[in-house]
């Protein structure tokens, strides 16, 4: 009957959201840039330290997919993020 098959679907609809909100994923922030010349980027080797200011604003990525603008700062000994604006949802 049509309300079994309802029952069926949304059933079916709660196992993916469930299944999907377990998937894992990484988050990218970008954290900012340097300028360099050619001339520095080729003298680079390990264990050089190449030392910037934070922006005070990051945007927040999946997959490259902008989600969040995030203001960047520090939490203990961590740098940390504070997410501002869902990107989706201004954009709507």
């Amino acid at each position: 009957s049509r309300i079994q098959s309802q029952e069926a679907d949304e059933n079916w609809l709660a196992r993916l959201r469930n299944t999907v909100s377990e998937v894992d994923f990484s988050l990218l922030v970008s954290g900012g840039h340097l300028e360099t010349t050619v001339e520095q980027l080729s003298k680079l080797s390990e264990g050089d330290i190449l030392s910037f200011d934070p922006p005070e604003m990051a945007e927040v990525t999946v997959n490259g997919f902008p989600l969040y603008e995030a203001q960047v700062g520090i939490k203990g000994s961590k740098v940390a993020i504070k997410i501002e604006d869902n990107i989706l949802e201004r954009e709507g």
